[in-house]
């Protein structure tokens, strides 16, 4: 998965603006399938840590992901809590957490799947459903809309999601759709002091639950 856009002082700058989301209201469709605390997270793509930090305050133990460097380092340097373990590594392999030989009540994808390209996708998802202990629960958000020019990343839709939940025998529990303006102008006028723009394009968010329920397989 590319890091490209996200090194640097591109990163340092997209960690300041994931800062100012309030991750209860982001991921407000994960929040009634959280089971109590303390259970084990997997985030995937963690960035500025800042879905991390909300779950390791809420009592969880938090195994936060994250490729790159930039990010790796602002997370860590703006969240510094014990409940955070932070470790190199990305999708589709998840090599070093695979390493660790542990399994997750909770997997968090928070806009990372655009990011992988979609010949990986099958291998990503059945990687994910293995680190998923047995009524666990899955969370992807996908962002439908302009690309980032300087990212990479791929089209993507909430019907490939919905398939490869039934090749690998898990249940799509919750769909969640709401619609948000295009960061950059979002930010923009955030910081104007203006609200939100009366023009500008804008995206859909999905929020997609998925949850784990056959028997635990080991998937290469």
């Amino acid at each position: 998965m590319s890091t490209r856009g996200y090194e640097g002082e591109a990163g340092r700058a997209l960690a300041e603006r994931y800062e100012t989301v309030d991750p209860a209201v982001l991921h407000q469709a994960l929040v009634p399938h959280l089971p109590p605390a303390p259970a084990a997270i997997l985030d995937v793509g963690a960035g500025s840590g800042r879905d991390a930090a909300w779950l390791a305050n809420l009592g969880h133990s938090v195994l936060a992901v994250e490729p790159s460097a930039t990010m790796r380092a602002e997370g860590q340097r703006r969240h510094p809590l014990p409940g955070i373990a932070w470790v190199t590594d990305s999708l589709p392999g998840l090599e070093s957490v695979f390493r660790l030989s542990t399994a997750f009540d909770v997997i968090l994808l928070s806009a990372v799947w655009m990011h992988i390209p979609p010949c990986d996708r099958p291998r990503a998802f059945r990687k994910l459903v293995t680190l998923l202990k047995p009524g666990g629960t899955l969370t992807i958000t996908l962002r439908l809309g302009p690309p980032a020019p300087d990212r990479d990343m791929h089209p993507v839709d909430v019907a490939e999601i919905e398939a490869l939940s039934r090749a690998h025998g898990v249940a799509v529990l919750n769909v969640d759709q709401r619609w948000s303006w295009f960061f950059d102008q979002f930010y923009a006028a955030q910081r104007s002091g203006m609200g939100f723009l009366s023009r500008g394009k804008f995206h859909v968010w999905f929020a997609i639950i998925i949850n784990f329920v056959r028997g635990h397989q080991a998937v290469g």
